[in-house]
């Protein structure tokens, strides 16, 4: 199978490369800022937005059977591309989006059915959403008009190593520098936390599966609901001690204290993984995932 990578050099795209790369013909598309080092990985140096350099690269007679897209972040960013890949009617376009595009919130869980958020909060998370909700719809306008075979990949928070987001991260350094963590005092904000390997392997069986059995969307995610409480008991098995320092809610946000997941109920997201198990059943524990991310990064 030939399998085209938008972006493919970091984190979620840089282990699914890794994963895949043994099993399939596969070539990077990316600005070229960071190599993967792979000797059977082809890799193409153009910045998406770059008209004359997709042109020159003739993408349309390479042939690709997949197209997983990591790096789609504004509305256009996924029509620009198809009008390099020609009129391939069996090609499989996997956008990478985020349960964050999403309309609800609460404690019922969210099916891929449910409906795309339409308002959005001021700022660059709210500019984040919208851009990939815009872009949610494009692809679906873009299965009627190139007639190809549309997913949307929606994964929730994603963690191990490589991550270069700041989350389970900001808790490693504040162990490994004071011993210390912050906890919110009062906090019930929840979130779904899924390791990035049985993600890359969730994402390489959805390439592989046959279009008869792949659904249009699908939340990457696990069944834990992961509480404050909850990560700082898996954060244990790191095996350094730390003390915790009881922060109230209130004053973590007077004081604007960089905490990277959710405080408060209201506003968290909550998702059915009933398709994604279809895809991948072996996921790591929150415990073990975390353990082998503190031992990659401090080893």
């Amino acid at each position: 199978m030939k399998i085209l990578v938008i972006g493919g050099s970091y984190f979620f795209g840089r282990w699914f490369t890794e994963v895949i790369h043994k099993d399939h013909d596969i070539t990077l598309l990316n600005r070229g800022n960071l190599k993967t080092g792979l000797a059977d990985v082809r890799e193409l140096v153009c910045d998406r937005h770059d008209v004359e350099g997709l042109k020159s690269l003739d993408l349309s007679g390479m042939g690709f059977d997949v197209v997983v897209d990591f790096c789609a972040y504004e509305k256009g960013d996924i029509e620009g591309m198809l009008k390099y890949l020609g009129g391939n009617d069996t090609l499989r376009y996997i956008f990478i989006s985020t349960v964050d595009v999403y309309k609800d919130k609460g404690d019922a869980p969210l099916t891929e059915d449910s409906a795309l958020d339409d308002e959005y909060e001021p700022g660059p998370a709210g500019d984040y959403i919208k851009g990939k909700v815009e872009l949610e719809h494009e692809l679906a306008a873009a299965m009627d008009r190139y007639k190809i075979k549309g997913v949307s990949v929606r994964p929730a928070v994603l963690y191990g190593p490589l991550n270069y987001a700041p989350r389970e991260s900001v808790y490693f350094e504040w162990i490994e520098k004071a011993g210390q963590i912050i906890h919110p005092a009062g906090a019930d904000g929840y979130w779904q936390m899924l390791y990035v390997e049985d993600a890359a392997r969730a994402l390489m069986r959805l390439c592989e599966l046959p279009d008869e059995e792949v659904y249009g969307a699908y939340n990457f995610c696990n069944g834990l609901r992961v509480t404050y409480d909850i990560f700082e008991e898996a954060l244990e098995s790191i095996g350094r001690p730390f003390e915790k320092v009881d922060i109230p809610v209130d004053e973590v946000y007077a004081k604007n204290i960089p905490l990277p997941f959710p405080l408060k109920a209201e506003g968290s997201v909550l998702c059915s993984h009933i398709r994604f198990k279809t895809l991948w059943q072996e996921q790591t524990p929150l415990a073990e995932g975390l353990r082998r991310s503190f031992a990659v990064r401090f080893s």
